[in-house]
């Protein structure tokens, strides 16, 4: 048996076989592999996620819909579909009613809304 140490300096204790079968293994696959598993031709910048997506996921897990959720915070639907759409700016008293119904903060809201908002 011979120690192998891992990228977290954890120790293994491995035997021979099973250390000669995981390099085989590794050198089929690279000999498999010859061509880049993904071509890319162009690079796409990531997609922004603004407080309606991270909103919809609380609802989602709470089974509300927007009549509901339009409901416990006291707006229009009209309003709330804006919100969810990101068409619509949070106000701080907004971003205070969603961490009060959603156990945030309102810091969190207000960090969504001005760093991740597309």
């Amino acid at each position: 048996m011979k120690s192998y140490t891992t990228g977290k300096s954890k120790k293994l204790r491995l035997g021979r076989q099973v250390v000669d079968k995981f390099f085989a293994t590794i050198q089929k696959i690279e000999a498999d592999n010859t061509q880049p598993m993904a071509q890319t031709s162009t690079i796409h910048a990531a997609r922004k996620f603004g407080p309606g997506y991270f909103i919809r996921e609380q609802m989602e897990l709470r089974e509300w819909t927007q009549d509901d959720l339009a409901e416990v915070i006291g707006v229009s639907i009209k309003h709330t579909n804006k919100i969810l759409q990101d068409e619509q700016q949070l106000t701080l008293s907004m971003a205070q009613f969603l961490g009060e119904v959603f156990n945030t903060s309102a810091q969190y809201w207000i960090n969504i809304d001005t760093v991740l908002a597309p």
